[in-house]
């Protein structure tokens, strides 16, 4: 294959992917279809095909593409709060730079989920994410922060719970980046506050009364 086709090939291939992140973030996966991708993209479905593959392998791509950002911008913290706090904060910088990239990748996680279509490459991606969370928790409970009476993969699944159903609302814009913030910060803590020593739980509780606060007066405002 000469250079030349490969480029057009690689070229088609990307303004496919352009195209669905577009059309997934104005709208919801069940009335996303391959057809109107194809009209968007000026291609055939069987050009969509044979470039990506089928709907489900196109969605598991766009949230591998999430994951592989989201990875890229996580660095090691010497303080396991922080560490977790930093995959929220790191998720909405990423939403906030992009909402394109970032809302059709969570629709298209939603989708893969309710439709049980559970790829190689979407579940790859999928414990990549969950991993993030398992190593700052483990860190808490490597310094001792936490008890030990809860495992730490338990733990981590309710962080990952947690952000999936804030990050769906702000995908699908029933909440706003601050009350994604919000509400992903204090299910976290929460989290870790059920299995946390006295003194982190009691800086948890500090960080929990600040969110708490935070809600009070944004509702006297409304």
């Amino acid at each position: 294959m000469s250079n030349k086709r490969i480029k057009n090939k690689a070229k088609r291939r990307s303004q496919i992917v352009r195209e669905a992140r577009k059309l997934l973030s104005d709208k919801d996966a069940d009335s996303f279809s391959l057809r109107n991708l194809a009209d968007a993209a000026g291609v055939t479905v069987p050009t969509i095909y044979n470039l990506v593959g089928s709907k489900a392998d196109l969605l598991s791509e766009l949230y591998m593409g999430f994951v592989d950002r989201l990875e890229a911008a996580v660095s090691d913290s010497g303080d396991a709060l922080e560490a977790v706090e930093n995959i929220v904060g790191i998720t909405l910088d990423i939403s906030h730079r992009d909402p394109q990239i970032s809302r059709a990748a969570l629709i298209s996680l939603d989708y893969l989920h309710r439709s049980h279509e559970h790829l190689p490459l979407m579940r790859l991606a999928a414990r990549r994410a969950m991993n993030l969370v398992i190593n700052a928790v483990q860190l808490a409970a490597d310094e001792g922060l936490l008890e030990g009476d809860i495992p730490v993969e338990l733990i981590s699944s309710q962080i990952v719970r947690i952000h999936g159903s804030v990050s769906l609302d702000w995908a699908f814009r029933r909440c706003s980046e601050e009350d994604y913030r919000r509400r992903a910060l204090l299910g976290t803590y929460l989290a870790l506050a059920a299995d946390a020593n006295p003194v982190f739980k009691h800086r948890l509780l500090t960080r929990i009364t600040g969110l708490r606060e935070d809600l009070t007066n944004l509702a006297e405002s409304l």
